[in-house]
């Protein structure tokens, strides 16, 4: 059927810190729960039919105002399947560090190494239902990501994650600090499906304290060595470096780092700008071109170290390529 519609709104849903919507926290979307209006834990039921109604409306013209001017929702022959392809889990904010560039650390006061639950809803009891319904996709077309918050003091991490091994999945991604060691990261890196990054942001203890506000460099590269040693393909294993303007930003802090991947034998690093904080302070305003500097130094300093012996595979993050492609934020 030809309607005006998006694949976020018949086939994702996000669980994010009250609510549960169609899109996640930076690009807004459709509410089917909200903590802040109800006052009983999240319904499945409740929560597909209001998704149904949405979909239902969208097919008789009866658009959401916030979804007119999004660029992805457009008119076309949607397949009539409305089962939920992507699973996107972000509905805690507790965590152990204090990252400059994070833009969840606004809503917590400091960091914490207690295993807690989350403060506004369990988000297993609503997915258990949903994989037993018939609601989430088989697992060759089933994806998700679950980041936080830190997933390794969230109390329903271990039963949320057996859930997604049992379902099944063509691609899951699993977001860490890296701070505390987590016998179910080790567990999801048996499947080679599952993509692990740590934003390490950092090649010394002063840069990492400097960022992080906690003093866990080492800590964390051992926690490193031992996720890469212990999964099944080293290459999934992502040790990631968000550029930070006044914090990591020159040459010498990027080096270290490489030499850090080096050192724990990461073979898989990725570099990024601080899109999140850009979307939400820098929309429509220019890059500081020092920042194209940064990345191009990243990138010749990889290709030189793989020259005579391929140490690892590199890359720049998609979102910071259309940056630099459209030359704004």
């Amino acid at each position: 059927m030809k309607f005006r519609c998006c694949n976020h709104i018949l086939h994702s849903i996000n669980f994010m810190l009250k609510y549960i919507q169609t899109c996640n926290e930076l690009h807004g979307g459709e509410i089917f729960y909200s903590a802040d209006d109800e006052k009983n834990p999240p319904d499945c039921e409740e929560i597909m039919r209001r998704r149904n109604q949405l979909i239902e409306n969208c097919k008789n013209g009866i658009y959401p105002e916030r979804c007119k001017t999004c660029p992805q929702f457009i008119e076309q022959e949607w397949e009539d399947n409305q089962q939920i392809t992507k699973l996107s889990i972000f509905h805690w904010l507790h965590c152990n560090c204090e990252c400059e560039y994070c833009f969840q650390a606004k809503h917590r006061k400091g960091s914490t190494d207690e295993v807690q639950k989350s403060m506004y809803f369990d988000a297993y009891p609503v997915l258990k239902e949903m994989h037993d319904k018939g609601y989430l996709a088989p697992a060759d077309k089933f994806q998700f990501e679950i980041g936080g918050g830190e997933v390794a003091i969230l109390e329903e991490f271990p039963k949320l994650m057996d859930l997604m091994l049992e379902h099944g999945f063509y691609y899951a991604y699993v977001m860490s600090s890296g701070i505390a060691y987590s016998e179910t990261i080790t567990k999801m890196l048996q499947n080679p499906k599952t993509r692990f990054s740590v934003t390490i942001s950092a090649g010394s203890r002063e840069v990492f304290k400097r960022i992080k506000k906690r003093d866990k460099f080492e800590q964390v590269k051992e926690n490193l060595k031992k996720y890469i040693e212990k999964a099944v393909d080293k290459t999934k294993v992502c040790v990631r470096y968000i550029i930070d303007e006044g914090y990591n930003d020159t040459e010498k802090d990027i080096k270290d780092w490489i030499d850090t991947c080096e050192e724990i034998g990461a073979q898989f690093l990725e570099i990024s700008l601080d899109f999140c904080r850009g979307f939400e302070k820098l929309q429509g305003q220019p890059y500081n071109p020092h920042l194209k500097e940064l990345v191009d130094y990243y990138l010749k300093e990889c290709e030189q170290r793989n020259e005579n012996n391929h140490k690892f595979y590199y890359s720049v993050d998609r979102t910071s390529e259309l940056i630099f492609e459209r030359g704004y934020y």
